[in-house]
C-alpha cells in the first residue's frame, strides 16, 4: 500500500495560491500512478504523511513518493522525460509553466517507504542537485499546489533512498592539564535543541565552561554554531558571540586574567 498526503479542504478557485492550513492533511491510499496524478491535479498535496494530520517536519511519519520542483526554466520537460525514462514517475506542469519557460514537478515512486525526515531530505536534496531541481523544497513537510496538467506518467524502476552522510564533528584538541568538559555541556552541544528565549543564557554558560576547559573563543563559536540549536539561525551570530564573550569574561575575572581576543 502507498499513500500521499492530501489536504481535505478544496482549493479556493478565487485564491488558488492561498497557503493551506497545516492541519487537515489526510493520508490518501493510492493503488496506481493514475490515482496519484488525479490527486495532485485537484488539490494541495504533499508526499509526506503526518502525525495527527498536522503538517510539520516534527510530525513526519513516512513517504512513499518524493517530489522534485523544476522552477528555473533551465531544464525542459523533454529532458526530464529522458532522465526518468524507464522509471516510475509522474511529470506535471505548474500554474506558471509556459512553452518558453518550462516549470514542472516530477514525482518518483520510492523502492521502499521512507520513515525518517532526514532520509527524505537527503534523497530529495541529492536528486535535485544532480538534475538541477530546486533544493529548497527538500524538507519533509513541503506541500505543493495543484499541477495544471500531467505531461508524462510511466511505471518502471523505483527510486532508491539516499541516506544522509554522517559528518563527524571535529572537536578542538584539549590541551593537557585542563579541566574536563562537563558532560551536560557536551550533550547539549551534540544532541539537544535549546528553546528560543533560553539560548543567550545557554551561550553564556557554554562560553564560561569551555573557556575554563581551555578552549578559545573561535573554538567555542565553532561548537555552538555546529550544534543542533543553531541550525535555524536564531539568534543572530553577533548575539551568540556577545553571550559567549560575556561568559568567557566571567571565567577570566575569576582567574584574574583577561579575555583572549578572537580572530576575525
Amino acid at each position: 500500500m502507498r499513500f500521499i498526503g492530501y489536504h481535505i479542504r478544496k482549493v479556493n478557485k478565487e485564491q488558488p495560491k492561498a497557503v493551506p492550513s497545516p492541519v487537515g492533511w489526510n493520508p490518501c491510499l493510492v493503488k496506481t500512478l493514475g490515482q496519484v496524478a488525479h490527486l495532485i491535479c485537484n488539490g494541495n498535496w504533499s508526499p509526506g504523511i503526518f502525525k495527527h494530520q498536522y503538517r510539520k517536519q516534527a510530525n513526519f511519519m513516512s513517504a512513499d513518493f518524493v517530489a522534485l520542483d523544476f522552477d528555473s526554466g533551465e531544464v525542459t520537460i523533454d529532458e526530464a522525460r529522458s532522465i526518468w525514462e524507464g522509471c516510475s514517475h509522474i511529470i506535471g506542469t505548474t500554474s506558471s509553466h509556459t512553452p518558453a519557460k518550462h516549470k514542472f514537478r516530477v514525482i518518483l515512486t520510492l523502492e521502499k517507504r521512507i520513515k525518517k525526515s532526514e532520509d527524505y531530505k537527503a534523497t530529495v536534496s541529492s536528486i535535485s542537485k544532480r538534475y538541477g531541481a530546486d533544493v529548497s523544497v527538500a524538507d519533509s513537510a513541503r506541500f505543493f499546489f495543484p499541477c495544471r496538467e500531467i505531461v508524462s506518467i510511466s511505471s518502471g524502476d523505483l527510486q532508491e533512498i539516499i541516506e544522509p552522510e554522517i559528518e563527524r564533528q571535529k572537536f578542538p584538541v584539549r590541551e593537557p592539564n585542563t579541566l574536563v568538559i562537563p558532560s551536560k555541556i557536551l550533550r547539549s552541544l551534540t544532541y539537544e535543541v535549546v528553546p528560543v528565549g533560553e539560548r543567550n543564557n545557554w551561550c553564556y554558560g557554554v562560553g564560561a565552561d569551555l573557556s575554563l576547559a581551555g578552549y578559545s573563543f573561535d573554538d567555542i563559536m565553532a561548537r555552538v554554531l555546529a550544534s543542533p540549536t543553531y541550525q535555524d539561525g536564531s539568534p543572530p551570530v553577533r548575539e551568540i558571540a556577545r553571550a559567549i564573550k560575556n561568559g568567557m569574561n566571567k571565567t577570566m575575572e575569576g582567574r584574574g586574567g583577561t579575555e583572549e581576543k578572537s580572530t576575525n
